[in-house]
């Protein structure tokens, strides 16, 4: 048993452990028996997003191998990016059976209830098999990206990474259909639309009905379905679901125009069983998040491909970026930053630089890098 409080942060831990007698205190073995393992102790970490259209989110990451250090959320791509670190050699692959990271995503946020994702380690796509969703908790989806020790053997074989980092990234496939599982975890319910839900229209919604038990078999029971607006029920349906493959079931209604906002879709009595519940959180009259604006002139370019060349030292790069922020030169969104003992800039913010000046990304993902170097404290505005 190991205590203490250097436990009470998750991550992997490292252990060299020398067995030194054996029996009793006084066998003193000639020649020790060594062995270096780790250990994953689990830590959850949240961070608030304000969406344009539901709201304040709580989203997590449950990490079983080391901290995260870096979060972001795209509100317009939905795409979910953390990093953490990770030594790129034999011996810490050798000692990885599995990278195992979990994305809590809150039943409130309808955007992210999506059927499938897909998702990236370093910038390569991982397979489908490792990214599995958990719909039978109570208050968050679980998205489950789980890496093998073989996946991650490949991938340090035939790439070479210029940090030891993993940058892992998660987004929805597409925009529907979502899904999710009754409180009883019996029934799951595949939902979709066309086109966008507006006020003073009329809409269909069109779901398939089924049965987990069944490995997700389409199957006929009786259901009610209702629609709630600030709490409050505004039309309602009752039948029995179509059981079929080739036939979905559907509910024709009129949306009232001074209805707009979240519209919660509940499925109810599945199968005449009380627990037999879900509901999802949808938009009528959809807000667009705001895009925004990089303005960066060609000039620029030069000082980015010199600090990337090596001609000009990270300082001097760093200045330069903070006159033309401060000069409005460049204009990038400001967040509170948080001041970090970094001493030297990030490898990969040298290659963006890199890149960008030759043409092969462009302002808004260098731009992002700026944000980002803002964000540790390494630039100062």
């Amino acid at each position: 048993n190991f205590e203490g409080e250097i436990f009470e942060n998750g991550g992997l831990y490292e252990f060299k452990i020398a067995v030194m007698t054996i029996n009793s205190y006084d066998n003193v073995l000639m020649d020790h028996v060594d062995y270096e393992l780790g250990i994953s102790i689990e830590e959850t970490t949240r961070y608030d997003i304000n969406d344009v259209n539901y709201g304040i989110q709580s989203l997590g990451i449950i990490t079983y191998f080391d901290q995260i250090i870096d979060f972001e959320y795209n509100d317009q791509t939905k795409e979910i990016k953390f990093s953490f670190p990770f030594e790129w050699n034999q011996k810490t692959i050798d000692q990885t059976t599995v990278i195992h990271e979990e994305i809590l995503v809150p039943k409130t946020f309808g955007d992210l209830l999506v059927s499938k994702y897909v998702a990236t380690l370093n910038g390569l796509e991982l397979p489908e098999s490792m990214v599995n969703i958990d719909d039978f908790s109570a208050d968050d989806r679980l998205v489950h990206v789980v890496v093998s020790q073989n996946e991650l053997q490949d991938i340090f074989l035939t790439s070479q990474f210029n940090e030891d980092l993993i940058l892992m990234t998660i987004k929805p496939e597409s925009a529907l259909p979502l899904s999710g599982v009754t409180e009883n975890g019996q029934f799951k319910i595949k939902l979709w639309w066309d086109g966008e839900l507006k006020s003073g229209q009329t809409s269909i919604l069109h779901y398939d009905v089924l049965d987990t038990f069944l490995r997700d078999k389409p199957i006929a029971v009786p259901y009610e379905l209702k629609l709630f607006h600030n709490e409050k029920e505004i039309q309602n349906k009752t039948g029995i679901s179509t059981g079929s493959k080739m036939q979905s079931d559907s509910f024709e209604f009129f949306i009232p125009t001074d209805i707009s906002g979240i519209l919660v879709v509940k499925f109810e009595n599945l199968d005449g069983s009380k627990l037999a519940n879900v509901e999802f959180p949808i938009i009528i009259d959809r807000k667009n998040p705001s895009s925004t604006s990089y303005q960066i002139p060609n000039w620029v370019k030069n000082n980015a491909g010199w600090w990337a060349d090596g001609q000009i030292p990270d300082s001097a790069f760093v200045q330069g970026i903070q006159f033309l922020i401060k000069d409005g030169i460049i204009i990038v969104p400001v967040s509170e930053s948080t001041a970090q003992n970094e001493s030297n800039i990030p490898e990969w913010i040298k290659t963006n630089a890199g890149w960008w000046a030759d043409g092969q990304i462009d302002d808004k993902t260098f731009a992002t890098g700026i944000e980002f170097l803002i964000k540790i404290g390494l630039i100062v505005v």
